[in-house]
């Protein structure tokens, strides 16, 4: 990937680019003139991406509001704007005085086909050009075929306007060959990509030229075709796959028998297997027949279309038909057999529903079923939160805790982060729950004993993985026994902890708001369930001794090993169990443990200096 100040400067390109157009300019102009309350440039930073119908659409309603004097004042505001450098190209735009510039249409595939040759003929240097360093870094793609990305960028834009033209079999043959020409690369598998063309929207680029390929394609054959080439289009996206949609709103035509290809569509999909085939037949569908017609298609194909009845319900959603989705969703989760995924997401919507019409019992009961469906910790929480206070939490924990070792034993054999190339979304994708997240529902549920028994069976090494329970339990332990809330920890505990919740986290989500969100989370439910924890002096003297020999053996593990890395870790949780020790009035017990540590490891200097540091930080 480019570095991040190239990102910047390529972005600045392109907005640059994109003010050379007509409609962008005017709309542009008439948000200076205070038209809209927010200007283009913010609504391209938060909105999705406009259709060209929708922004035609948008435009021609902003207009018809302005009289012929405010369109020239708009225009002299939007004038004020451009730079030098544009003024050409904006006098050039108010020339024209209909949609549709005339189209140099002469050798389009004859100029795309002379590129192409000249990439070949370039990339056989490719070699010679490696080894004399002419690309300055491995993620650099371009290199000598820098100079050939404005030309390809222009083709691009003649094929925008073939299309805007209505020649539509020019049009599918120019984008063919176009994209043909970006799946060429050398032996390094270097080349020009569509990311590298500057105002080139490929997902628009896509779907001009499948639009020119239905209406270049007879009625008969339209259906397999299409297909053929979404599947093959798929490829040129680095996003979702393309959808029909797309191509009804890549222009402000309408689609010519577009009702009749939906109905031979559909036909044709249901005979077709694999998930692009079920979201293209989806799609149809829900175009076709709404909310009813993915009813329809969920109670009568719905094992075979699990998605139909997702798609169902948020169909139910955006309608406000909050107590029909209720109902729906409780039919979906009465048809799929346990143990689908899919559950999950069902269940979700109806939470939501329930949320919605203040049904807690069913809300009690989505939350189940989304956490036997996929047990992950954000699921667990959200179990625990739904349930009552006192015994009725602690049995939910308890049975989440029995269900999770229960999955467990029959998880799949791979992680679904090795082969995350094969799930579109996480959808089907099934949860992947580490021994931490079974520590977290004993913890959540007051049950120590089975806390304890879980995570003296992990090894002192390998705290980070969210499949070691011990680190995640012996830092519970050691904040239990500190006697102080989690916002009030000292400062090695206080480490130790955030570490302690962060590693139990699957490292799927160790990124992002997301990773912090659900970490304040735990924060949360630890906090409320710590203060409400009161175990014995007895079982506190046996996780005190525990946690101690734990600290121990860790400390050993780490130092006797020289794994440097982790050094300062061995450091802090040393000096957090000794700050319990000196909160619990045990300062003798505290200088032990630390003077035992110091002795055996006296010739480790690297370790004394991190030890050193830690304990000054604990408080006096």
């Amino acid at each position: 990937m480019p570095c991040s100040c190239a990102k910047r400067a390529r972005a600045a390109r392109n907005l640059a680019a994109s003010t050379r157009s007509r409609w962008y300019l005017v709309l542009r102009a008439i948000d200076i003139a205070g038209a809209a309350t927010e200007t283009v440039a913010s609504m391209s930073r938060t909105q999705e991406p406009m259709s060209v119908r929708a922004f035609r659409q948008a435009l021609e309603e902003r207009l018809a509001t302005r009289s012929a004097n405010e369109l020239r004042a708009i225009l002299r505001g939007m004038a004020g704007e451009i730079t030098p450098t544009e003024r050409r190209a904006f006098l050039a735009c108010l020339e024209s005085g209909t949609d549709t510039a005339v189209v140099p249409k002469q050798d389009l595939l004859e100029a795309i086909r002379r590129l192409a040759g000249e990439l070949k003929a370039a990339m056989k240097h490719a070699e010679y050009w490696e080894d004399q360093g002419e690309w300055l870094d491995e993620e650099d793609t371009l290199g000598p075929y820098a100079k050939l990305v404005p030309p390809v960028a222009a083709l691009f834009d003649r094929a925008k306007a073939v299309f805007e033209s209505g020649d539509l079999p020019l049009t599918r043959a120019a984008y063919q060959e176009l994209f043909a020409l970006l799946e060429l690369e050398d032996d390094y598998g270097r080349g020009i990509r569509d990311t590298d063309l500057e105002g080139v929207d490929r997902r628009e680029a896509v779907a001009r030229y499948l639009r020119a390929v239905y209406h270049t394609t007879a009625p008969a054959q339209r259906s397999a075709v299409l297909f053929e080439c979404l599947c093959r289009a798929k490829s040129w996206l680095d996003g979702p796959r393309p959808m029909v949609d797309e191509i009804v709103r890549v222009s402000t035509r309408r689609l010519p028998s577009h009702r009749a290809f939906l109905e031979e569509w559909i036909a044709f999909l249901h005979r077709q297997s694999g998930p692009d085939a079920d979201a293209w037949l989806r799609e149809a569908v829900g175009v076709s027949g709404g909310a009813a017609g993915l009813a329809q298609l969920a109670r009568t194909a719905g094992r075979k279309h699990p998605r139909a009845y997702l798609d169902w319900l948020l169909a139910l959603e955006q309608k406000r038909k909050a107590r029909e989705a209720l109902t729906a969703a409780r039919e979906a989760l009465g048809a799929l057999r346990p143990g689908l995924p899919i559950r999950a997401a069902i269940a979700d919507r109806l939470c939501a529903a329930a949320a919605r019409v203040h049904d807690q019992d069913a809300l009690r009961a989505g939350r189940w079923e989304a956490f036997a469906a996929k047990p992950d910790i954000e699921r667990l929480l959200d179990l625990r939160d739904v349930a009552g206070p006192g015994a009725e939490r602690t049995r939910n924990m308890r049975q989440a805790a029995r269900h999770l070792q229960d999955y467990l034993r029959r998880r799949p054999g791979a992680h679904p982060a090795e082969a995350w190339e094969v799930w579109e979304d996480a959808i089907e994708t099934p949860a992947w729950p580490g021994r931490s997240t079974v520590a977290h529902a004993h913890l959540l549920a007051g049950d120590w004993k089975a806390a304890h028994t879980l995570a003296s069976r992990d090894r002192p090494l390998g705290w980070s993985s969210n499949e070691s329970a011990q680190g995640l339990v012996a830092t519970v332990f050691l904040v239990l026994l500190s006697g102080k809330p989690p916002e009030a920890l000292p400062r090695n505990l206080r480490e130790l902890w955030r570490w302690a919740l962060g590693n139990s986290i699957d490292v799927v989500m160790r990124e992002g708001e997301d990773h912090e969100r659900l970490r304040d989370r735990l924060d949360g439910a630890y906090a409320q369930a710590l203060s409400e924890a009161s175990p014995a002096a007895d079982e506190q003297a046996r996780l005190l001794t525990w946690c101690q020999r734990v600290t121990r053996a860790r400390v050993n593990a780490i130092v006797g090993h020289q794994h440097r890395g982790s050094y300062a870790k061995a450091a802090v949780l040393l000096a957090a169990c000794a700050e319990v020790l000196r909160l619990r009035e045990k300062p003798a017990e505290a200088d032990a443990l630390v003077d035992r540590v110091r002795r055996r490891f006296h010739r480790h200097l690297a370790f004394q200096r991190e030890m050193n540091a830690a304990l000054r930080r604990i408080d006096p």
